[in-house]
């Protein structure tokens, strides 16, 4: 069934939230509903989520889904849509952690080659984005001011290394490169979309209890900063392609790397894209 866009839209503005149904989703979710905003929370756990929706009465919706199968993330979208005829933000925050050692020694199969790896937190932690990205895109458009804020959970381990998971590194400095990229040429196009991203250190959630539960407390960081780094976010619309690196109660905005030299930055701040552009070229 094709979505309205007749529908009047809501009074209250609307988030929708993947990962909503436990720690740092539903710390912004529960944030989001004292604010007075409606809050689409998606998560894989139907039983906390219907909970946690049905608490929450009329501004609240639940939907189970796999933010790596794009038809079942489409369609949550285009229901939340449906219920409210307007979207203001994404917060796309599902993830998991790394499900093998990438370094633990393989058995052969047959033909002398390993079993193939689980890169399902590579499904999870940046497909899911991406997906959260685009389909947050195309609904933002349908607002009267095609305005709109989307905002990914990232991780330390999206700025630094992180030896013990490098999958999950890898998606995750994925996901600061998606932010960064996908802001910049929003605001070179003029669309009034921001796009910004949470790399959250040491937070006590389902995911990291297996370190946590080992760290001195002050080592932790509060799911109330995240909270904070969030709503600037989406109260100040200057802020675009920005990683808010969360660390106990500091709040540090990393910066991308300084170019390193002219030609660097011929290709990667726009002199490329001119040129190419002067030229006809297109990539697709």
């Amino acid at each position: 069934m094709a979505s309205s866009d007749n529908k009047k839209p809501a009074k209250s503005p609307v988030c929708i939230i993947t990962g909503g149904a436990s720690g740092m989703g539903l710390a912004v979710a529960e944030h989001l509903w004292q604010l007075g905003w409606n809050v689409t929370i998606i998560d894989v756990n139907e039983e906390s989520g219907k909970e946690i929706a049905a608490a929450h009465g009329d501004s609240a919706l639940f939907f189970k889904a796999n933010v790596a199968d794009y038809e079942e993330l489409s369609g949550t979208f285009a229901k939340t849509w449906d219920r409210w005829g307007r979207l203001d933000a994404v917060f796309g925050n599902a993830g998991i952690g790394d499900r093998i050692s990438f370094y633990k020694p393989q058995p052969d199969r047959a033909d002398g080659t390993p079993p193939k790896p689980s890169t399902a937190v590579i499904d999870i932690d940046l497909l899911g984005p991406i997906y959260c990205a685009y389909l947050g895109f195309h609904f933002f458009r349908k607002n009267p001011d095609k305005s709109g804020k989307l905002i990914f959970t990232s991780s330390m381990a999206g700025i630094y290394p992180g030896p013990t998971i490098p999958l999950y590194t890898a998606a995750k400095h994925g996901v600061v490169g998606l932010t960064r990229a996908l802001a910049q040429q929003l605001r070179e196009v003029g669309e009034p979309v921001t796009v910004n991203c949470i790399c959250p250190g040491l937070v006590h959630t389902g995911l990291t209890k297996i370190y946590s539960f080992t760290t001195p407390e002050e080592y932790i960081t509060p799911v109330s900063t995240i909270i904070t780094a969030f709503m600037r976010f989406i109260d100040d619309s200057s802020r675009t392609g920005q990683a808010a690196e969360c660390s106990g109660e500091n709040i540090h905005y990393r910066v991308q790397p300084e170019w390193s030299d002219d030609k660097a930055e011929f290709l990667g701040n726009g002199g490329l894209a001119k040129a190419m552009k002067q030229h006809n070229v297109k990539l697709y």
